[in-house]
């Protein structure tokens, strides 16, 4: 028994099994890449705001939403989205489906935006 046990750490890895170590190695590497971006995507984008959040009537420049910010905040004339009641309120009436949206932003001043629709 003892040769055999020795004989079984000695043995080289068969080239499967080197591929699935790997291949293992780089799914695991690949999520945490990801969350990794996305966290620092998000504390940039929110940086981005700073200048513009500690001017007074900071809520009504920031916006939410990539497509709203995207088009400078002049989306009153959009009647599609889950954010029309932020930028048009009164197309919330002719909504044919049940949206949902939230968000919540930090402002400077230990103050933040928040919206929930």
């Amino acid at each position: 028994m003892a040769k055999e046990e020795k004989a079984e750490l000695k043995r080289k890895p068969q080239r499967h099994e080197v591929t699935k170590f790997l291949k293992d190695f780089f799914n695991k590497f690949y999520i945490v890449a990801v969350i990794f971006l996305y966290i620092t995507q998000t504390v940039y984008g929110q940086a981005q705001t700073s200048e513009i959040a500690s001017m007074p009537g900071a809520f009504s420049r920031m916006g939410f939403g990539a497509r709203g910010m995207g088009m400078g905040n002049a989306m009153s004339a959009v009647k599609y989205g889950s954010i029309v009641s932020y930028y048009n309120p009164a197309l919330s009436a002719f909504q044919e489906k049940n949206n949902f949206h939230t968000s919540y932003s930090f402002l400077s001043l230990d103050r933040s935006l928040n919206f929930l629709n």
